[in-house]
């Protein structure tokens, strides 16, 4: 009696209703797949750079060496982005030696007196 009290304690259920051990196991499996497609759509979901940007291809080439280690960084590895205007600032990480490298994507003309560049794509923008 013992014996059979137990298998049905120990028997999978679902919402206090017995089911089967293949059922059990079919859900168990698609709730891991679930949590496996989530987890690819949340690192996914983590591109942080979204849409159009207008660039100037000579800066950024300029700009894509890591200054500690000398090696080609890659686009790829951007940790934030800072917009200013039509002007982007990639924050791009190296893989040889994690430094964070500032690539713009537009030559600055002057420092402002309140300590930030001037990007000429803004600055051409804002005269026509």
């Amino acid at each position: 009696m013992a014996e059979r009290q137990q298998r049905w304690l120990s028997q999978p259920r679902k919402k206090e209703q017995f089911i089967t051990a293949k059922r059990k196991q079919w859900r168990d499996n698609c709730l891991g797949s679930v949590k496996k497609r989530r987890a690819l759509e949340k690192a996914y979901s983590r591109q942080l750079v979204v849409g159009r940007r207008a660039v100037e291809i000579g800066t950024i080439a300029q700009h894509l060496r890591c200054l500690k280690c000398d090696l080609p960084i890659f686009l790829e590895n951007i940790e934030k982005e800072t917009r200013i205007g039509l002007a982007s600032e990639f924050h791009v990480r190296c893989k040889n030696c994690n430094n964070i490298v500032q690539v713009p994507t537009s030559k600055t003309t002057t420092k402002s007196t309140k300590n930030y560049p001037v990007y000429d794509v803004n600055l051409k923008t804002a005269l026509g």
